[in-house]
């Protein structure tokens, strides 16, 4: 956005670009669609536990359900491909030693069908030493464990737009 646009529409209630089609019906999703010519579904193991080690994997009679295309674990991904996030590419795709939250992903499952990819992802077995989870920002802290590196994001002077603010809040919220 440029500052002349912001300038509009800071402040304003601005409608989602798609939110007329969503409320009528309309949009579009992609089992709208007529499926293509060899098209593959795929979906995630995830973790089972909320926090822990992952001692072993074994997605040798996932590999074996008829019509399975793939079965991808991070041993399978480029080291410098196992990462992404949405300002610092930080964050692995495929969990590989630890895992920080139930679901996260840990297998790829690619096949034919979707009553396949269900098959193969239930024939994954993933063993883990289970450790306690880190539930709260206090938590977090006492434990010193923090997502990455400390990093300073800034955009503009927040010093004088505090100065220059009408009205300021502080505190602590919690819920």
């Amino acid at each position: 956005m440029n500052s002349e646009t912001e300038k509009r529409s800071v402040g304003k209630p601005l409608a989602h670009e798609s939110a007329r089609l969503h409320v009528t019906g309309k949009a579009a999703y992609i089992d709208d669609f007529p499926q293509i010519a060899g098209q593959l579904h795929v979906d995630f193991v995830g973790s089972a536990i909320a926090a822990g080690r992952i001692k072993h994997i074994d997605i040798e009679s996932a590999r074996a359900v008829a019509g399975v295309a793939a079965i991808l674990t991070y041993k399978d991904l480029p080291a410098h491909q196992n990462l992404f996030g949405p300002v610092f590419r930080d964050e692995p795709f495929l969990a590989s030693d630890t895992v920080a939250y139930i679901g996260q992903p840990i297998v790829i499952v690619a096949a034919e069908d979707p009553e396949v990819v269900r098959l193969a992802r239930h024939a994954v077995v993933i063993k883990y030493e289970t450790q306690t989870p880190i539930l709260t920002i206090d938590d977090a802290v006492a434990a010193e464990s923090y997502i990455g590196p400390k990093r300073l994001i800034r955009r503009g002077d927040v010093e004088a737009a505090f100065n220059s603010a009408p009205h300021r809040l502080s505190g602590t919220f919690r819920s």
